[in-house]
């Protein structure tokens, strides 16, 4: 029955999301997890309704842990440093007489040690601005932040916005400020971008900002958007991204449908360098091109760790809302800007911004079964292969670029407060803005491996694959060649045989022939008479692994002088013709010494009790087989 049961979950991690439904006892923590087909590396998750940032393995153990106060809650990311640091953002679990809230509402930038020590932190929440969703870490230690900022109904008429959709709450424009160390415990503000200077309108013409909205596409037109669930929040942007090779920031203004470029560089106008998703909004009525819908997660593929991705260079896109015939489902995207790093310009066909479509689109084989009205990410690895997280089901999922889904995890969350393995969660009681991962190659995760974690669920039950690893192995040998005896783990196995050259090749076994050993079918050849050492490794289908030694002596009738009689033999060999001096070893099939004596004239030896069998002698050139029988 145990081994009906590995087969079964061997079953599951091949075939992806598709077999994990035949998989019923997992539905929060790890569902999936194929360990011989995934991105090596730890995921870090900062879930809604709770305070903590947990770093996960592929088990779903929570390997390393930011506490936050019981009274906060995500803002709603976090970054991990290369130093170990975590770049935070929180705000008060109480939003009661906030001045300005809407979904994705932050208030504090922090970054904290590993230890979880406040190194810096600055706050930014009251009646004329507030943080919100997303920063951009910098390499220079700076940091970029999207931020509220509260226009009243005067000035937002002043401007040109339009009476009908205005409310009594004014509107709340976007800004990007870049925070710098202070080195006192605190930052300071030593960049701003403000979008309310960069605003095109055509409702009132005594307006300064007054034209064609179709004729000023690097202007962001300001009646554009319907009313939402906030009518003030009419950008929302909800992710930055900074690339430091043109100075630029990638931000996702999802009420538009579009992702923005802004040159950061002090020779720039702030005006919009290139903006993609959806030509209505500045004035270009071409349906065909509408290609975002209140996407999420815009990022340059950039990092080192993506450099094996063939999405390297482009931008990635989580799209959220994709119309269907069926309803909304969800898509990733990604796009491939012409920039000319010359002119440090984006090329622009038509009035419309390059490309007419984009580089890449994917959707899961059954569309309503991948969909995230909301939050999510998309997150391009090496492989090819991509991590992408359902923000409202809490679903993230490690996925090839065929199709496979080699590992998914469910946040076992509702509300906040951890779950039982087998609970089917409520919609939307999990939410998880973000998931990130890290590769395991970093040096801040040096001794995580051996780390004794555990998982956030309760009554966990483990897949196969994160049981104690149960494959043992030896090498074995009745004369003819080396075989493996494998005890334990999970069929089909991965045998690599390695000699003291390095030289491997896998084969289940490697036969003698005569006074050679062929390894692979004939692959390469060694002499062994002066002795052969092997060393094998067995990994099995669920990614255990075990490794195993052998040594053969040879065997060779090389001197017909040399005499060992008698053989068969019990407990005593007589050996003559062999030079004074002379060392002899007996070993077993397994390459062990048994027995071991110098050689002085005709020497009678006295064999320690030995089980019946197959034995080497070895004497100098000479090998020779000797059967030991006991009576």
């Amino acid at each position: 029955m145990d081994q009906i049961m590995k087969n079964l979950a061997l079953l599951v991690t091949l075939l992806g999301g598709w077999a994990a439904s035949l998989w019923a006892q997992n539905t929060v923590g790890t569902t999936v997890f194929d360990p011989t087909n995934v991105f090596d590396g730890y995921t870090l998750i900062y879930p809604h309704n709770q305070p903590n940032a947990y770093l996960l393995n592929f088990c779903g153990e929570v390997v390393h842990q930011w506490t936050g106060e019981a009274d906060s809650r995500p803002g709603n990311t976090a970054y991990l440093m290369p130093t170990g640091d975590l770049l935070m953002t929180r705000r008060p679990a109480s939003i009661a007489g906030n001045p300005i809230w809407a979904g994705g509402g932050g208030a504090t930038i922090e970054r904290r040690t590993w230890d979880n020590e406040v190194i810096w932190s600055y706050t930014q929440n009251d009646d004329s601005a507030r943080f919100h969703h997303d920063i951009a870490p910098m390499p220079n230690g700076n940091v970029l932040a999207i931020c509220w900022e509260a226009i009243d109904s005067t000035a937002a008429l002043a401007a040109g916005a339009d009476p009908e959709t205005l409310t009594g709450m004014g509107l709340w424009s976007e800004k990007i400020v870049e925070l710098a160390p202070d080195g006192m415990g605190s930052a300071q503000v030593v960049w701003e971008w403000r979008l309310w200077d960069h605003l095109v309108q055509d409702v009132d013409p005594a307006a300064a900002n007054f034209g064609v909205v179709a004729e000023n596409p690097h202007k962001v037109d300001l009646n554009y958007p319907t009313p939402g669930n906030v009518p003030a929040d009419f950008v929302h942007m909800n992710s930055i991204d900074y690339n430091p090779l043109n100075d630029h920031i990638l931000v996702s203004a999802p009420e538009y449908d579009e992702v923005w470029v802004i040159d950061h560089s002090p020779f720039s106008n702030g005006d919009l360098k290139w903006r993609w998703g959806n030509p209505e909004a500045y004035g270009v009525a071409d349906s065909t091109q509408h290609h975002l819908h209140y996407q999420h997660d815009a990022n340059w593929v950039d990092e080192p760790y993506q450099m094996g991705s063939p999405f390297l260079g482009k931008i990635s896109i989580f799209n959220n809302r994709v119309p269907g015939e069926e309803g909304e489902r969800s898509a990733l995207t990604v796009v491939a800007p012409p920039y000319d790093e010359y002119e440090n310009a984006y090329l622009i066909q038509d009035g419309v911004f390059a490309p007419a479509v984009p580089d890449w689109n994917w959707q899961a084989a059954d569309p309503l079964s991948f969909s995230s009205g909301g939050l999510s990410s998309f997150q391009p690895l090496a492989g090819p292969r991509f991590l992408v997280c359902e923000g409202r089901a809490g679903r993230i999922s490690e996925i090839t670029l065929a199709g496979d889904t080699v590992w998914q995890y469910v946040t076992p969350l509702q509300g906040g407060v951890p779950v039982a393995q087998g609970t089917e969660l409520l919609p939307a009681a999990n939410m998880t803005f973000r998931a990130t991962r890290y590769p395991a190659v970093l040096p801040i995760f040096d001794g995580l491996d051996g780390l004794d974690a555990a998982v956030i669920e309760l009554d966990p039950e483990p897949l196969p694959a994160c049981l104690p690893c149960a494959l043992e192995v030896s090498v074995e040998s009745d004369g003819t060649g080396f075989q493996l005896d494998i005890a334990g783990g999970t069929a089909p196995f991965e045998i690599t045989w390695m000699d003291e050259l390095g030289n491997t090749c896998t084969a289940p076994s490697l036969p003698f022939f005569e006074d050679l050993i062929v390894l692979c079918d004939g692959f390469f050849e060694l002499v062994t008479l002066s002795g052969y050492y092997v060393n094998v490794t067995v990994v099995d289908a669920l990614g255990c692994a075990a490794t195993a030694e052998g040594y053969w002596t040879g065997v060779a009738e090389s001197d017909e002088r040399a005499w060992v009689w008698p053989n068969p033999a019990s407990n005593q060999l007589q050996l003559q013709g062999f030079p004074d001096g002379c060392r002899a070893r007996l070993f077993d099939v397994s390459g062990r010494i048994v027995a071991e004596r110098t050689l002085f004239g005709r020497t009678s030896w006295n064999l320690p009790s030995l089980p019946s069998g197959m034995y080497i002698l070895a004497a100098g050139d000479v090998r020779k087989r000797i059967q030991i029988t006991q009576p």
